[in-house]
């Protein structure tokens, strides 16, 4: 027989003998006393038993003996008196009975919800000694709860808090200066095993008659601080990454802007020389390449800009331009690579298109890239850049238009066109 079966016969036998011994009683006393409410005993104890069918069942015989014990003794008082006295009887017992399951009913609910919850749960008392402590507890600590019942709740701390904490707590009762109870904060904990673990701990008070409880509730953050250590790992490896990034920018500026600057400077020495010797069919190349070079020069600056590239968007500096000065700039840069696979570039401006509000820089590198993608995808086809102003509700707009006659765009990608 195991403990439970024999915990559960003693129960059984207790009843048996209460019942039996409260109605040999009910049996030798006058009807008229209210001694059927003794039966009341054996209901109680049904209540420490595990199943409700068991304290049905003792109501029950309880109240078939009050019955007995009415018609097997002869009433020594008045009718009235006798059936008030069992009436009160048969309310008493079942009274308690249901009380009694009611609230057995909201100890195991709250039980089941203590012993399911996640969050370790600590009870201890005014001494700092352990009254409850949760599975989830258990397996945070590595403590059986036999183990640390009726033992202080420093044996779950590490030093320093392991010596301070009866300190901690004497000064709070004396007091009323709270540093834990009824806040949440980050505390170190001491498994059974030796080892200290970060965890979440949450201290709040209940008061039970005179006396106080102090509940815990703890959560161990080892997997959230070593991811919280796995990401500040990340991050500085990326702001390494940026900072190599922006060494790199930072020393090829300096092997880009060499070269170009002599390209720049010598396209401008060959337009002179070309100027005074009469060598103007070779002015508009050596007008292209000074272009070209004087635009890659301004790229080559806005990709250095380390600041617009931290801040993942780049800064506009808009000044009033003409508009055909920028379109003849565009043409002449663009033109050598639409010719390359025989292809015809148009530029069209429609009325009152001579100056433009923006940022030249920024807006010709725009057109520049339509203009490249349509010479890339056409072959002995047409490309066209129209240029035209329209009013709109909140003023004028500029419009600048690209169209090519070549392969185009699926509707699968035109619908990424613009995806990052």
């Amino acid at each position: 027989m195991n403990q439970t079966s024999r915990k559960t016969y003693v129960l059984y036998l207790f009843i048996s003998l209460c019942i039996a011994a409260v109605f040999i009683i009910d049996l030798q006393l006058p009807l008229g006393i209210a001694i059927g409410v003794l039966y009341v005993i054996p209901v109680l104890i049904s209540l420490g038993g595990r199943s409700e069918r068991l304290t049905y069942g003792i109501a029950f015989l309880c109240t078939l003996l009050v019955i007995i014990g009415l018609y097997k003794s002869v009433p020594d008082a008045d009718l009235w008196k006798v059936l008030l006295n069992r009436t009160l009887a048969f309310l008493v017992i079942w009274v308690t009975a249901s009380l009694g399951l009611l609230n057995k009913r909201k100890d195991r609910r709250l039980g089941t919800i203590i012993e399911t919850v996640v969050d370790g749960l600590i009870t201890i008392d005014e001494q700092g000694l352990i009254r409850d402590f949760n599975p989830a507890a258990e397996r945070i600590f590595g403590y059986q709860a036999v183990e640390v019942l009726s033992r202080n709740i420093k044996m779950l701390m590490p030093e320093p808090h392991h010596s301070e904490h009866d300190g901690y707590l004497r000064r709070y009762l004396d007091t009323g200066q709270a540093r834990v109870i009824g806040t949440g904060r980050e505390v170190t904990g001491l498994r059974k095993n030796a080892t200290v673990f970060p965890m979440d701990l949450a201290v709040s008070e209940m008061r039970l008659g005179a006396g106080r409880l102090f509940v815990g509730t703890v959560r161990d953050i080892t997997d959230r601080k070593r991811s919280e250590q796995d990401l500040r790992k990340a991050r500085d490896a990326a702001e390494e990454a940026s900072r190599s990034k922006a060494r790199f920018l930072a020393n090829m500026s300096h092997e880009l802007r060499t070269p170009l600057n002599a390209i720049i400077g010598y396209s401008e020495m060959l337009k002179e020389d070309a100027e005074q010797q009469g060598g103007t069919a070779m002015l508009p190349d050596l007008q292209r390449i000074h272009t070209a070079g004087r635009h890659l020069m301004e790229l080559i600056s806005d990709i250095l800009d380390l600041s617009k590239i931290e801040a993942g968007k780049l800064s506009l500096s808009p000044q009033t331009f003409p508009v055909a000065e920028l379109l003849e700039t565009i043409r002449t840069t663009v033109l050598p690579m639409v010719a390359q696979k025989g292809n015809a570039l148009t530029v069209r401006t429609g009325g009152d298109c001579d100056t433009l509000h923006a940022d030249p820089t920024r807006l010709r590198q725009c057109l520049l890239n339509l203009l490249s993608n349509a010479a890339k995808f056409t072959e002995q086809g047409d490309i066209t850049l129209e240029v035209d102003r329209r009013t709109v509700p909140v003023g004028e707009q500029m419009v600048f238009r690209v169209s090519d006659t070549g392969i185009g765009m699926s509707a699968e990608v035109l619908e990424h066109a613009f995806d990052a």
